[in-house]
């Protein structure tokens, strides 16, 4: 690794460690596509979300987005499909014990979207219980069935990309980040 790219890495490492505590990442590594897009592999998915009350309990069920970033990336890594925006609609279902939230990412800036049919509609879901805060619960939902990210044409959906989400830790997200660039600079 040169000293440039070691440095670059390094800082970025720092900036993502030092973000605000309202800053999370969820990334799906192996989305599945279906319907409209069933032929659909290799994809991967990236979603930010920044909320002020994050850590505060009882936000799992009330809290508001300050700003929202997605990114949809095809097998070889490629940009094909971006967003961002500030909004959220928020439902939930479940009972006294366990609850699932489904938030749906509204005001969006579509800055990309090369699905066809095109992309519309972006969600990601988490279960909760009692007063557990927006980040505990996303962190226990993380690597299983309640705990997913998804792209589609519609909420009600011809064609999805869904999948289960991780939680990386913040430097990791840098290094992924800075290894794709590194990734697409040697392609060129």
């Amino acid at each position: 690794m040169s000293t440039k790219l070691f440095t670059a890495v390094l800082a970025a490492s720092t900036v993502a460690c030092t973000a605000g505590a309202g800053v999370l990442t969820m990334t799906a590594s192996n989305p599945v596509g279906s319907d409209d897009w069933s032929g659909l592999t290799g994809y991967s998915m990236q979603l930010m979300i920044d909320c002020s009350t994050m850590n505060d309990a009882g936000s799992a069920s009330s809290f508001t987005l300050a700003n929202w970033d997605f990114k949809a990336f095809d097998s070889y890594g490629s940009l094909q499909f971006h967003a961002s925006g500030y909004g959220e609609t928020f439902s939930v279902s479940g009972g006294s014990s366990k609850f699932t939230a489904v938030i749906g990412l509204s005001n969006s800036n579509i800055l990309m979207n090369n699905f066809v049919p095109a992309a519309q509609a972006i969600a990601f879901t988490y279960a909760f219980t009692g007063y557990d805060s927006l980040e505990s619960a996303i962190n226990a939902s993380a690597n299983t069935t309640d705990g997913e990210l998804s792209l589609g044409t519609d909420l009600g959906g011809t064609g999805i990309l869904a999948g289960s989400y991780a939680v990386p830790a913040p430097g990791a997200v840098a290094l992924l980040g800075l290894a794709g660039l590194a990734g697409r600079r040697r392609r060129a």
